[in-house]
């Protein structure tokens, strides 16, 4: 009888201690680190073109995330595009008290200095420059002020391995493209080595990127983007001078503004490798955020003939403007 008891005693301390061991595992299991891996989505626009789908391989994002509570979890987390909407960059975890995150990623041309694991998400405004020369892809794609925030991200999937993320991304400036075709007087070699610059334009944005608002409405979006108020003289944008038929167009991002608000000033210029300068003039015209504006010019002798339309970078619309000849009696029509 004492014999069968010890046998019991036994088999029961071995069940409890199998059981303490199960639910230690998985408490473990439960708690195991959830990796963060961020990628990128760009609504696509109405034509191919760059930085339209995915950000430009090698260029720069910051991302944050703070705890639903309020409290900071991860600051300033570097990564690198790779042009597939992927990025490279050090590993990062959900906090393994389960909490959901609120994240946020900026990619941008920032005079402050962002250093991983100590800046913290800008609380007041942050000033983006776009090149005064956008002739290549990396300049242009640097220009391009891009911002997302997804909110309660809850900390799913198998643990011990990886959450996938995809933010999306909104473009916060103005765009302009411009296409240049051969009129009366004119071949289209007679085009080439011809340059385009964009006139009087501020090249710095103020940009607040406020954590509250809801950033896939256009007009709280608008409102984050302003030019900034100091060390901003109007300066010119040289863009490269894409030729059509066979060329897709040109592309500049520029900073959310009105031009000419001071009387018809001229924004495109044309130079001819003959040496010849033709102007596009605009009064009082307003760039928006998240709009694209799209040129198409007939260079004829003596002048230019422009058809002009505005779309959004994803959605679209119309409008037109007026213009006439310049000092040098060069004429230009807008239909």
């Amino acid at each position: 009888m004492k014999r069968k008891q010890v046998l019991t005693a036994v088999v029961t301390s071995l069940f409890i201690t199998t059981a303490c061991t199960l639910e230690k595992e998985i408490q473990e299991e439960i708690n195991a680190p959830v990796a963060l891996q961020l990628s990128s989505r760009i609504k696509a626009s109405t034509r191919s073109n760059t930085q339209s789908t995915s950000i430009t391989e090698g260029q720069t994002v910051y991302a944050w995330a703070d705890k639903t509570t309020g409290d900071p979890h991860i600051k300033a987390w570097t990564l690198r595009a790779k042009g597939d909407n992927t990025f490279t960059g050090s590993a990062r975890y959900f906090p393994q008290s389960g909490e959901a995150l609120n994240i946020y990623a900026l990619h941008g041309h920032f005079g402050t200095d962002m250093r991983e694991d100590i800046t913290d998400f800008p609380a007041s405004g942050l000033i983006h420059t776009v090149s005064a020369d956008q002739t290549t892809t990396v300049e242009y794609a640097k220009s391009d002020l891009l911002y997302a925030a997804e909110k309660s991200v809850a900390r799913t999937g198998a643990s011990g391995g990886t959450k996938r993320l995809v933010l999306n991304f909104y473009h916060f400036l103005s765009k302009v493209e411009i296409a240049l075709k051969a009129g009366t007087g004119l071949t289209r070699n007679d085009l080439n080595g011809a340059t385009v610059t964009l006139m009087n334009t501020k090249l710095k944005a103020d940009f607040r990127p406020e954590q509250d608002n809801e950033i896939s409405d256009g007009t709280a979006r608008a409102a984050m983007v302003r030019p900034a108020a100091t060390e901003n003289t109007p300066e010119p944008i040289l863009i490269p001078a894409k030729v059509i038929p066979g060329a897709d167009y040109a592309e500049a991002v520029i900073v959310p503004q009105t031009i000419g608000d001071a009387g018809e000033i001229p924004f495109i210029k044309v130079n001819l490798a003959s040496g010849r300068e033709l102007y596009y003039k605009i009064n009082n015209k307003t760039f928006e955020s998240g709009k694209k504006y799209i040129f198409n010019i007939t260079v004829n002798l003596p002048g230019l003939e422009v058809t002009s339309g505005i779309e959004d970078w994803a959605d679209g619309g119309t409008t037109s403007g007026d213009a006439e000849a310049d000092e040098n009696e060069i004429v230009v029509r807008e239909d």
